[in-house]
């Protein structure tokens, strides 16, 4: 990777978690996979060149230098990106908020006694009363705690209420509660959709390599919302990477019928590379 592709990546990252802070817990995944991925291509390429007289292995240092250098110019700038509102807040709370104070009420809610072992999306519970008056960054921490608090308290309720979660993220069927085009929607967009996402990731399979960042999002932000708060909105970030997916099974299937072939016999310049 080029310094450039690293910069890029900065601004991609840090841009990305001004308006989703997760992301900051997935970004190590992400060089992760990078690191490996640059490693593993720096091996085949070195074993594809070696002869009987060429066949001293590459200096460690030759191959992580790059990746240092590239990963601390991403992070800088990441870290660029979001001190400017870190002061912010810090200038407004006269307290540490590295971006936005959801993240504490998110785990507090989500796992809140009242639900049981049965998620209610629609349900806030409300702010314990010795907390009431804390301003944002100190509430955003003591919620955070009491979340943990309710998890580590009851374990098997949380598995429970976890579980309970999944039908809540992938709601799909009609309820009466809903609008009639809420219903429509949902049954014809991603009921529609999530058959060829699924197919579209068994077609790649072969290029699992390729696709490994695209399975890690998407892992890790089905996992993050099955853990705290889950409903179909916070699904989207995911569902707009599986489309990659679903676009593939469409491809496929419409060449596996001749439509690809029909198509290009009417448009010359039409050709199929997948």
């Amino acid at each position: 990777m080029g310094f450039g592709i690293w910069v890029l990546l900065g601004f991609a990252l840090g841009i990305a978690a001004m308006m989703r802070q997760t992301i900051l817990l997935f970004a190590p995944l992400l060089f992760a996979y990078i690191w490996w991925a640059s490693r593993k291509s720096r091996i085949e390429v070195r074993n594809s060149h070696i002869t009987p007289h060429a066949s001293r292995p590459t200096p460690l240092s030759t191959v992580h230098h790059p990746l240092i250098t590239g990963t601390l110019l991403s992070l800088l700038i990441i870290a660029a990106l979001i001190l400017p509102w870190t002061i912010r807040n810090y200038l407004v709370f006269d307290d540490f908020l590295l971006l936005n104070s959801n993240g504490g009420y998110w785990l507090y809610a989500s796992n809140h006694p009242d639900h049981g072992t049965n998620f209610q999306q629609s349900y806030a519970p409300p702010l314990p009363d010795n907390l009431k008056g804390l301003n944002e960054p100190a509430l955003d921490r003591a919620l955070m705690r009491e979340g943990i608090g309710f998890v580590l308290a009851d374990p098997a309720r949380f598995l429970l209420l976890t579980w309970s979660r999944v039908g809540a993220y992938f709601w799909v069927a009609p309820t009466e509660g809903s609008l009639l085009i809420a219903n429509l929607a949902r049954l014809s967009s991603f009921g529609l959709y999530f058959p060829l996402m699924l197919y579209g990731l068994w077609l790649s399979r072969k290029q699992w390599r390729v696709c490994l960042p695209l399975y890690l999002y998407v892992a890790f932000e089905t996992t993050f919302c099955l853990l705290s708060w889950a409903a179909p909105r916070y699904r989207l970030p995911s569902d707009a990477i599986m489309m990659v997916f679903a676009g593939l099974a469409i491809v496929t299937l419409a060449e596996r019928v001749g439509i690809t072939k029909r198509l290009a016999a009417k448009i010359p310049n039409l050709k199929s590379d997948y």
